[in-house]
């Protein structure tokens, strides 16, 4: 594993704001000086005893003891090791990292989960727009309404829609994505009769799945009308593992870690409506049976799952 520069962590920490990062997990009001006050991320509390020093960048909670630099925060709110906190902060503001002692084949490998992590990324994009404007999307936008979910919903989970036959492909290619990049985070795929390619989602209501650090890895796509499968899920690749993700973790951990259940449901809708429902654990698998990589996950933030799939056979199955 290749080690970040030194140079690079202390001049991360000196860029990155402690009190915009900390905001996006609790609100913070000055409390005089460079201090900020708020209620503490990590316990459940009703008076505020969690503060942030914006001069020393540091944070402290004197009602559970737990302080520290960005990075602890950040290890802590997000359950990374530090590695991964030092890479989730980069990213947040923008800062390019070097690494020590990366042997070529680390370097080719860690270059190519960031350019399919950044297809990935302008891929939702493209769906997220066509959903909310394409008049082709018409169908699948009476289907999310007739689950309940208006144009606020498909904004906060950045719900999309799949066009035609490589509409996606030639975005992506235009954009300066290469061919290959694209098949490696199997956006598209190789017509085996001339050589082409084609999007891999098409004519589907499509569901970004991101990682616990926000990215966008992968998709799962439901099909309009009869067609089959009714589910299609972005097959494996460099950075979307199924059998190590679930879809809502990244928004349910942070009420896990506070002590609350996971709900662990059969889809993505499932998921959606439970969150807009105010239940904030419910997680799902990416198309794949609940397994023992699943649940290694959530025991990171909680201690306690509830199974709640549907009363048929195949639920009862799964269940067991």
């Amino acid at each position: 594993m290749a080690k970040i520069n030194e140079q690079d962590i202390d001049a991360l920490r000196e860029r990155a704001d402690i009190v915009d990062i900390v905001s996006g997990y609790t609100t913070l009001k000055r409390s005089g000086g460079n201090t900020f006050k708020g209620l503490c991320p990590f316990h459940s509390e009703k008076t505020p005893s969690f503060t942030v020093d914006s001069a020393r960048a540091l944070y402290y909670c004197f009602g559970c003891g737990e302080g520290g630099n960005i990075y602890h925060f950040i290890q802590k709110v997000e359950n990374l090791d530090f590695p991964g906190a030092a890479e989730w902060l980069a990213r947040r503001v923008g800062f390019d990292l070097r690494y020590e002692e990366m042997r070529p084949g680390e370097r080719k490998t860690s270059a190519l989960k960031l350019r399919i992590i950044a297809a990935n990324e302008a891929a939702a994009r493209f769906f997220h727009e066509s959903l909310m404007s394409a008049p082709e999307a018409s169908d699948a936008r009476r289907y999310l309404g007739g689950r309940g979910f208006d144009r606020e919903v498909a904004d906060r989970w950045r719900l999309g829609f799949a066009p035609g036959r490589n509409s996606l492909t030639t975005r992506l290619l235009s954009a300066g994505f290469t061919q290959e990049e694209l098949i490696a985070a199997d956006l598209a795929r190789k017509s085996e009769r001339d050589g082409s390619l084609y999007d891999t989602f098409r004519g589907r209501v499509i569901f970004p799945t991101w990682n616990l650090q926000g990215d966008v890895v992968g998709f799962g796509a439901r099909a309009l009308g009869d067609a089959q499968p009714k589910y299609l899920n972005s097959s494996e690749t460099p950075v979307f593992q199924k059998s190590r993700l679930m879809y809502g973790l990244d928004r349910a951990k942070s009420a896990m870690g506070r002590g609350e259940p996971a709900v662990v449901v059969e889809g993505y809708t499932d998921v959606i409506a439970l969150h807009e429902a105010g239940i904030g654990t419910a997680v799902a698998t990416n198309g794949v049976a609940l397994g023992e990589g699943h649940f290694e996950v959530l025991k990171k933030f909680t201690q306690r799952a509830v199974l709640m799939f549907d009363a048929d056979e195949a639920g009862r199955g799964a269940t067991e």
